[in-house]
């Protein structure tokens, strides 16, 4: 009994010593100074392939609002399927299975050509998801999110020639936020002046097929600019234009805000 009773003594002494050994290493090893964006972005959901159902989308929310992005499986478009808390069923009871959310609709992206691949990132830290979408026709960049506050959805994509620009005027956007200038080229009747420039081998013959590629790009931006009039900057660009100024320590004219309409036509 007395054997029994030392050994008892001995396992508790064991257990209380290891037990404020492990607490006293935790408590060392706490670290206060947590590069949060850094670790976040380990943990961003990345897509190889397109996803094609809801429930492999990227969705993003605010709590009220939500968004989820994907591909509409046998389709080709994209789908943005948005949803709202205070819009629910009602069946009998109280509970949550009683008042679930519904879908209140969605949202279609149509690609001119036919979309063949494409990636998707949603950066958790930033709470927004971007997309590279690669079709017969070129590729298109989108960059989405839900506004942590404000009960509104934002999906920008880029306009690269005069119908993109149109349609998006049409569709009710703010401004162009990418113009991708190579993208300018790859219609079948400019594809092959492009090359031509590639390939050249003298700077004379550069010269020659850089004459044929001016014309495109120059009445694309001119169409361009006057369809998108005052909207030729999203609000975002041009806030991160006047950051990068403030930065160099550049002070932006005060004409900045109304520069197209001064623009010499």
């Amino acid at each position: 009994m007395k054997n029994i009773k030392i050994r008892f003594f001995i396992l508790c002494l064991c257990l209380s010593v290891t037990g404020y050994t492990s607490a006293s290493a935790r408590t060392e090893k706490v670290k206060t100074d947590i590069d949060w964006p850094a670790f976040m972005q380990k943990q961003d959901l990345i897509w190889e392939i397109l996803p094609e159902y809801w429930y492999e989308s990227a969705y993003m929310g605010n709590g009220m609002l939500g968004l989820m992005i994907y591909k509409e499986p046998g389709q080709n478009y994209i789908r943005f399927e948005t949803g709202n808390c205070s819009v629910h069923d009602h069946k009998a009871g109280s509970d949550l299975f009683a008042i679930p959310r519904l879908l209140t609709g969605h949202f279609a992206l149509h690609p001119e050509g036919t979309i063949v691949n494409g990636t998707m990132h949603l950066d958790i830290w930033n709470a927004e998801t971007k997309a590279e979408i690669t079709t017969t026709k070129g590729i298109i960049r989108l960059h989405a999110y839900v506004h942590a506050n404000d009960m509104v959805m934002l999906v920008m994509t880029n306009a690269d020639n005069p119908r993109d620009a149109q349609q998006a005027v049409d569709l009710g956007a703010e401004g162009i936020g990418l113009c991708r200038t190579e993208h300018m080229f790859f219609a079948e009747d400019r594809i092959a002046a492009v090359r031509e420039m590639i390939c050249a081998r003298t700077v004379e013959e550069r010269k020659v097929a850089l004459a044929k590629v001016e014309p495109f790009q120059e009445a694309d931006f001119t169409a361009m600019y006057r369809i998108m009039g005052e909207r030729l900057l999203s609000p975002s660009e041009q806030q991160r234009i006047l950051n990068i100024l403030k930065s160099c320590g550049v002070t932006a004219p005060q004409e900045f805000d109304a520069y197209v309409e001064d623009y010499d036509w």
